[in-house]
C-alpha cells in the first residue's frame, strides 16, 4: 500500500470534498491536501502518521469530518493537526440504499448522513425522511442531510421525521412542489439556499431547537405564514428570506417572546 504522500500530492484540488487514506501510510506531506473544500476524510491507519502542520492548508478543519478506525480516537485527538477536525467519528464508513435514498453510515458511532438520492425512484412520490435506519438489526441515528441531495428529486410533498439534526446547503432548492414544511425538533443548522427558490411554499414550521440558517435559505417569492417555535430567535442574515414580502406575511412565535 501507499506509504507517503508529497508535497502538494492534491493541492488546489478545489473540487476534492471526500478522500481515504490506507492504512500503510506513513507521511503526508506540505500541503499535500490545500483543497479548499475538503468536507470528508476517512483514515484506516490504526495510528495516525506523521503530517506536515500546512498538509490541510485552506481547508476550514472546523467545519470537516474526520473518520478513524474503532478504538483509535483518543489518539487522533492527541495528534497535531488530526486534532483540529472539527468532528472526529470511529467506525467503518459504509453506504446502503432504502428506497431511493443513498445513506453513509458509521458503524462504531450509529449514526448516518443522507448523501445520495435517486430520482428516479423518488420522483412524484411523497418524500419521507426518517429520524433513523436500522442495518443488521443495529439502529442508526439520522445525522444530516448533505448538500445538493434533493436538488433534483420532484417529489409531490416532504416530511421530515424527529431525529434529524442538520439540513445542507441547496438540498431542496428549486422544488416547487413543496407547499408546506414542517422542520421538526431537533434539527440544530439549516444551510444556504436550502430552499432558495421553492415558490410553491407558502406555510414553513421552524423547531425550538434551531441554531442558525444560511443565507438566502427561504428565499421562496410566496412564503406567508412562518411558525417559529424558538424561544430566542437565532441570528439570521438579512438576505435569509429575500424575495419574501415580509410586510405581508405572519409570524407566529411562542407567547412571551
Amino acid at each position: 500500500g501507499v506509504e507517503s504522500i508529497g508535497s502538494y500530492a492534491f493541492a488546489y484540488c478545489y473540487g476534492l470534498t471526500d478522500v481515504t487514506l490506507p492504512s500503510t501510510l506513513q507521511s503526508i506531506g506540505e500541503q499535500a491536501f490545500a483543497s479548499k473544500y475538503l468536507k470528508n476524510l476517512i483514515s484506516n491507519m490504526q495510528h495516525p502518521c506523521t503530517i506536515a502542520s500546512n498538509a490541510f492548508d485552506q481547508v476550514d478543519l472546523a467545519a470537516a469530518a474526520l473518520y478513524v478506525p474503532v478504538g483509535t480516537k483518543s489518539e487522533y485527538l492527541a495528534a497535531p493537526v488530526w486534532k483540529d477536525f472539527g468532528t472526529m467519528l470511529q467506525g467503518e464508513v459504509k453506504e446502503i440504499e432504502i428506497a431511493g435514498i443513498t445513506y453513509r453510515y458509521i458503524t462504531g458511532e450509529g449514526i448516518a448522513d443522507i448523501v445520495a438520492a435517486d430520482k428516479t425512484v423518488l420522483n412524484g412520490k411523497d418524500l419521507v425522511i426518517p429520524g433513523s435506519i436500522i442495518v443488521d438489526d443495529k439502529t442508526y441515528k439520522l445525522r444530516k442531510i448533505e448538500d445538493s441531495v434533493f436538488k433534483s428529486v420532484n417529489m409531490t410533498s416532504l416530511t421530515i421525521e424527529p431525529g434529524l439534526e442538520e439540513i445542507g446547503s441547496e438540498v431542496f432548492w428549486n422544488r416547487n412542489s413543496l407547499t408546506k414544511v414542517v422542520i421538526p425538533e431537533g434539527v440544530k443548522a439549516i444551510g444556504a439556499y436550502a430552499f432558495n427558490a421553492c415558490y410553491g411554499l407558502t406555510d414553513l414550521t421552524l423547531p425550538s431547537t434551531l441554531q442558525s440558517i444560511g443565507e438566502y435559505a427561504f428565499a421562496s417569492k410566496y412564503l406567508k405564514n412562518l411558525t417559529s417555535n424558538m424561544q430566542h430567535p437565532c441570528a439570521i442574515d438579512a438576505n435569509v428570506f429575500d424575495q419574501v414580502n415580509l410586510a405581508a406575511a405572519t409570524l407566529y412565535i411562542p407567547e412571551g417572546t
